[in-house]
């Protein structure tokens, strides 16, 4: 008994400071190219399955289901499943954060939603989260007869400094590329924002 209380215990520490480092991430704005960096996995897919419950350390999470379209970065599966964790009822609060719950800022998923997905590595107890909560979560949708990619801060900044890096110099963009650079909170085109994403994994440190 005392053996679990423990375990659970632990995992809820673990919990708070995962959560307080993904808020870390949310307030500090993130550029594609730290995006790219800071991911563990990239892929593009469609949710195919939302599951709740409690995990084996008496966790409220998620477990999130994609069928992989491309890989990015990363594993190549053909379906990849994460845990995150989410909200008990009645919420958890943190201290510093009146009034808001600690999960309050986590993505949120629907089945048949397609998606690019810049995946954080997991912590010591298996959770993850996309990179910076929202900016790492790019919604695909149709646009003007094509396919284009909105993360939830609308893209806002997601191309701050990118002319200027000496890792973007070094690549070798076409020009629909190189416009995805010019760009200011607006949807961006599927195909090419795929495409550089690549050139940035690729690109040597």
């Amino acid at each position: 008994m005392k053996k679990n209380i423990c375990r659970i215990l632990l995992g809820w520490v673990l919990v708070l400071c995962f959560v307080g480092q993904a808020h870390a991430l949310l307030l500090l704005r993130l550029n594609l190219e730290q995006l790219t960096a800071m991911s563990d996995r990239i892929f593009s897919g469609e949710c195919i399955s939302i599951r709740s419950g409690e995990d084996v350390n008496g966790l409220h999470v998620r477990y999130v289901t994609f069928r992989v379209t491309e890989t990015l970065k990363g594993p190549e599966d053909t379906q990849i499943t994460f845990k995150q964790i989410s909200a008990p009822e009645g919420g958890v609060k943190m201290s510093g954060i009146a009034g808001q719950s600690a999960f309050a800022e986590m993505p949120r998923y629907q089945v048949g939603q397609s998606a690019v997905v810049f995946l954080s590595g997991e912590s010591e107890i298996g959770l993850t989260s996309p990179v910076g909560l929202h900016q790492g979560l790019f919604s695909v949708t149709e646009s003007g007869g094509q396919s284009v990619v909105v993360n939830g801060f609308g893209n806002k900044g997601l191309m701050l400094g990118m002319k200027k890096s000496p890792k973007v110099k070094a690549l070798s963009l076409v020009t629909s590329e190189t416009k995805l650079l010019e760009s200011s909170g607006q949807p961006l085109a599927y195909t090419p924002f795929i495409s550089l994403v690549k050139k940035l994994v690729e690109v040597k440190n």
